[in-house]
């Protein structure tokens, strides 16, 4: 996966910006943006400007899950996003956008679910920490 895909976060993109950015050839190029369009981290989007021509975008909701699952995706995304500031530090993403970070998981989740749990948001690591917090809303 491009990692550098992410610099889009909820900026529609086009395929010329995805190659620019990536500097893929365009055969891989559209490989890529398929298998993304497959695993439903991307959708295409009409242009308003010109009808006949694809945008793409990123779906928060796919890259929210690969964060949550961790692996190779995870540092991806984070790389991706150009969070190397916050490193050994958890961080809260909503939206491609960080909304609080702390060195202490306990105080941030207490901070961030203090009124109401929003369920766009997703709490993890960069770098080193590795504490753990589950909780799940039914």
């Amino acid at each position: 996966m491009a990692s550098q895909i992410f610099q889009f976060g909820q900026k529609a993109f086009s395929f010329q910006e995805f190659l620019q950015l990536t500097q893929y050839k365009e055969k891989y190029g559209r490989n890529v943006i398929a298998e993304l369009s497959r695993k439903q981290i991307l959708e295409v989007i009409s242009s308003m400007s010109d009808k006949r021509a694809r945008l793409y975008k990123l779906r928060w909701p796919a890259i929210k899950q690969l964060i949550i699952e961790g692996k190779e995706d995870k540092d991806a995304i984070i790389n991706g996003l150009n969070l190397s500031q916050y490193e050994h530090q958890y961080i809260v993403i909503k939206n491609f956008e960080v909304i609080d970070h702390d060195i202490d998981l306990l105080n941030l989740v207490q901070r961030v679910f203090k009124e109401n749990i929003d369920p766009d948001v997703v709490i993890t690591n960069v770098g080193i920490p590795k504490q753990m917090i589950i909780y799940e809303i039914t």
